[in-house]
């Protein structure tokens, strides 16, 4: 399935991760007011975090309008961004220019999306900084907060689902759904359930016997 399931571990670390500067860095108040910005979903808004001389240039302002129509969406619920690396930016005075890569979390109810961005900043205020130049290095779309289907019960009697080297057979039971607005993206079983794991490369079905003194593994579950 196309729908990917929100990866808890790493967006943990994402959220908890410690900025790499205290929160009274100018650099952290202006990726505070991109989180601001983000939370609009407007993609005008983008324009108050840029250098105004580049907005005065066509090719970079065209730069700067593609980058946030396809950055900036509509529906936004919550806007993280955690700065992950500071470079000196090269052309810029020392400790007036850095070039920063950031992690963007956005979510958007039960959806998510985060983007690594490059973002090239200039200093021209006291501690007031500005986007000279940006640019997405990656994405990962539609990450989902997955929910039992407290609707959809249904009860089973010999549900089968296989996968290479792995079968699991509920004898008798209940299923539930998890779905999302892409369609089903997982299954819960409960009930009697038998689980049998066969592994064909070789190392594999020596490991299994060492464990089991055979070489397929078959156990009981109740829940999976």
């Amino acid at each position: 399935m196309k729908t990917r399931a929100l990866l808890l571990t790493a967006l943990l670390l994402l959220l908890q991760a410690t900025p790499a500067l205290a929160q009274s860095d100018g650099v952290r108040l202006m990726l505070t007011a991109f989180e601001n910005a983000l939370l609009s979903g407007r993609s005008d808004s983008f324009n108050s975090l840029v250098m105004p001389a580049i907005l005065e240039a066509p090719a970079s302002a065209a730069r700067a309008a593609s980058f946030a129509d396809s950055e900036f969406r509509t529906g936004a619920t919550r806007a993280v961004i955690q700065e992950r690396d500071r470079q000196s930016l090269v052309g810029a005075l020392a400790g007036n220019g850095f070039r920063l890569i950031v992690d963007a979390f956005v979510e958007y109810g039960d959806r998510a999306r985060v983007a690594t961005w490059q973002l090239d900043i200039r200093r021209v205020g006291e501690d007031d900084w500005k986007i000279a130049d940006q640019e997405r290095v990656a994405a990962v779309e539609n990450l989902y907060r997955l929910r039992i289907n407290a609707l959809n019960e249904y009860d089973a009697r010999d549900f089968r689902i296989q996968s290479e080297d792995l079968e699991l057979t509920l004898v008798e039971g209940t299923v539930f759904t998890i779905t999302t607005d892409q369609g089903i993206t997982g299954l819960v079983l409960q009930g009697h359930g038998e689980m049998r794991f066969s592994p064909s490369p070789e190392t594999e079905k020596g490991q299994v016997r060492i464990l089991a003194g055979k070489e397929q593994l078959e156990s009981r579950f109740d829940a999976a």
